[in-house]
């Protein structure tokens, strides 16, 4: 299984307006989404160093597709927004 950082967007259900946030999600070895975190992330290390080079994996996760939580028949899903 591998993992790398994604920006996923969320809805707020009183409003109805978009919030974005960084999680970690998970693949399968066919690189389908198997899960993900449930609560966002924050850049973690044990020296300055590492926060710095978990810094640099969130932000290249800005280059990649924005993935959108969706519910279906109560099954959440993570699918790629097409803009």
């Amino acid at each position: 299984m591998s993992w790398n950082y994604r920006v996923i967007r969320k809805t707020n259900t009183h409003t109805g307006t978009y919030f974005y946030q960084i999680h970690e999600v998970y693949y399968d070895d066919k690189l389908k989404v198997k899960s993900w975190s449930a609560k966002p992330m924050s850049p973690y290390g044990e020296t300055p160093e590492e926060i710095k080079k978990d810094l640099t994996w969130m932000l290249l996760s800005c280059d990649k597709p924005i993935l959108e939580e969706v519910v279906d028949n109560y099954i959440e899903t993570l699918v790629e927004i097409k803009e």
